[in-house]
């Protein structure tokens, strides 16, 4: 196995948590609350697994090999994937700040 191939499989399991958090809430709106416990567990996995260890790797030996062989530039693949990256931090943290919001019955949270 290579390190693009470790890569595709972390995706994988990064897809298998955004399923999970559909679920959570699907059930959330059925139920009107959502699972805090679940919803905090996953908000942790896609801090610690998705962005620290998954987009570590990416940022730091990924991105850096692409720009040196010619996928640089403002808008270039590598520029989209951190902004990419700086987004999905930005709706993680959006997640977490409405987990209390929601559980205590914010429907819009």
């Amino acid at each position: 196995m290579n390190a693009t191939d470790i890569l595709v499989a972390e995706h994988r399991v990064i897809v298998q948590v955004l399923n999970c958090l559909e679920k959570i809430i699907e059930q959330a709106t059925a139920d009107g609350r959502p699972d805090e416990k679940s919803a905090r567990e996953a908000i942790d996995v896609l801090r610690t697994f998705a962005d620290r260890c998954h987009h570590g790797k990416e940022e730091a030996h990924l991105f850096p090999l692409m720009q040196s062989r010619g996928f640089g530039g403002g808008c270039g693949p590598v520029a989209v994937m951190l902004r990419e990256h700086e987004l999905g931090r930005l709706y993680v943290d959006g997640m977490d700040g409405a987990i209390d919001r929601a559980s205590k019955g914010d429907a819009d949270a």
